[in-house]
């Protein structure tokens, strides 16, 4: 088939010339977990080159690609500065920048959205209820702050349907939420973006459930699932998940037919549902891979690889959300190109 393909404007990097770069070499963008984490940082960093007290390592352009030399599917910040700023530097001003309490952080709306419709009691009324909360934010606030944030885990025309990327039971998200926020410090950004993962965080209640490691079935271990002693000291990684944790506004749910869907995701069922997402070459900003991630072909059984490198995109992962009893994991990533 001959295939006729232009690259969206959105997706040409912005006329920026990087004189440098940082690998963040613990993350790696094969693994679901690591691939939110890497773009969820360079979210934290993109609001920070918009403060005022913004620093001088943010205040030319920059980007974000995939892979560096020993670091295939590592993040790699691309800055147009004349020399790059240590790591420990890029740590102090993520820990600085990151909220310590979702009430203190944007996504406050949808929490008190979620917070309300779980205080429900009865289950009829919860569409009701979310649908008039949602419209009701709408008119007094349009355009406030935080609204990617409703948009990333609500949708006023199916307000039942959760997002596709919340792996977390709706019953334990605000808590496990809570404690990643308040949890998290700079020695777990360090140890989650400079050194390779030795999950030693404690895993119950502050994960995201992001990482296919956490499918924790009886064929996969010694100790029972449920209530399993280990997830107390172990089997995290704390860091990750709190900047991956920033990455879900670049995936909004939106209402197709009667179901709901999430970008970059395919299928509405346990048996159909899959997440695919790419590794692109070139700096991108922030609005450019928010339009990368919904590119259609990625979304094919078989992507066409030549139509991906048009738009530099050099690999492809996928992974199947799965259900394990009422808990959703992801299945180990494959590339899909």
């Amino acid at each position: 088939m001959d295939h006729t393909f232009s690259c969206p404007q959105s997706l040409v990097p912005k006329a920026v010339q990087p004189t440098c770069t940082v690998v963040f070499p613990g993350i790696s963008g094969a693994n679901p977990l690591g691939f939110l984490a890497g773009i969820g940082l360079f979210r934290v960093v993109d609001g920070i080159s918009q403060m005022p007290t913004r620093p001088d390592w943010l205040t030319q352009g920059f980007g974000l690609a995939w892979g560096a030399p020993g670091f295939p599917h590592a993040p790699v910040l691309h800055l147009a500065v004349d020399a790059a700023p240590e790591m420990s530097v890029i740590e102090n001003s993520l820990a600085d920048h990151l909220q310590k309490s979702p009430m203190d952080h944007p996504c406050r709306n949808v929490v008190e959205l979620l917070k309300e419709a779980l205080s429900t009691k009865k289950k009829d009324d919860i569409p009701s209820l979310v649908t008039t909360w949602i419209r009701a934010k709408y008119r007094l606030s349009p355009d406030g702050e935080g609204w990617e944030w409703v948009n990333a885990l609500a949708n006023d025309s199916l307000p039942e349907e959760a997002s596709q990327l919340q792996t977390v039971r709706r019953d334990n998200l605000l808590g496990n939420m809570a404690s990643v926020f308040r949890n998290t410090g700079r020695d777990h950004l360090r140890r989650a973006m400079g050194h390779s993962w030795d999950y030693a965080d404690p895993l119950d209640n502050q994960s995201f459930h992001w990482d296919p490691s956490e499918d924790r079935r009886y064929a996969y271990q010694w100790n029972k699932p449920s209530g399993d002693p280990t997830k107390k000291f172990s089997g995290g990684m704390l860091g990750a998940n709190r900047l991956a944790f920033e990455a879900w506004p670049l995936f909004p749910l939106f209402a197709k037919g009667a179901d709901s869907r999430t970008k970059g995701f395919a299928g509405t069922t346990s048996r159909d549902t899959y997440w695919t997402w790419p590794l692109w070459r070139n700096p991108l900003s922030i609005d450019a891979i928010g339009s990368m991630l919904g590119l259609s072909e990625l979304q094919s059984s078989k992507p066409d690889a030549g139509i991906l490198r048009q738009v530099g995109i050099g690999q492809v992962f996928r992974v199947q959300r799965i259900l394990v009893g009422k808990t959703p994991n992801f299945t180990p990533a494959v590339a899909a190109i």
